[in-house]
């Protein structure tokens, strides 16, 4: 049986197809034709809305990585308070929820799509938001240190 098309993205280098809740095909150019996996599409669709929801405060904790990742959490929570991130949208922080706090990031081909350049994320910055946006947005998830 055929599943019907939910949803579709395109990056800089694939077209992404979600046919379900568990079933991605993921279509790369056509040299090396086309990979299906299978894992939890709302890792993907979260993941490509943050680019969006949460632009600019993802972009203010990507340029204040090192600093992030090296405090303690009090005074991870202070600067937050202080506004120092920004503010994250309530679109951002359910966005950062479904992503960080679900653990996408433990699934090979959502790291490897986030850290790729279209993405432009390193493991730092990645641990860096998802601190931030727990402590702001309440995710937890496995790459928060707080």
């Amino acid at each position: 049986m055929m599943s019907v098309l939910v949803k579709e993205y395109s990056t800089l280098w694939a077209r992404i197809c979600v046919h379900s809740i568990f079933e991605v095909i993921v279509e790369l150019p056509s040299a090396l034709g086309s990979l299906v996996y299978t894992f939890d599409a709302d890792c993907i669709g979260s993941g490509l809305s943050i680019r969006n929801t949460c632009a600019a405060f993802i972009s203010s904790v990507k340029s204040q990585t090192n600093n992030i990742n090296t405090l303690d959490c009090s005074s991870i929570r202070s600067n937050i308070n202080s506004g120092q991130y920004g503010t994250p949208s309530s679109a951002c922080c359910n966005d950062a929820n479904a992503f960080f706090g679900a653990n996408c990031l433990d699934q090979r081909f959502i790291y490897n799509t986030a850290i790729s350049p279209a993405y432009g994320f390193t493991d730092d910055s990645l641990r860096a938001a998802a601190t931030v946006t727990a402590i702001s947005c309440g995710n937890g998830g496995s790459r928060s240190r707080c």
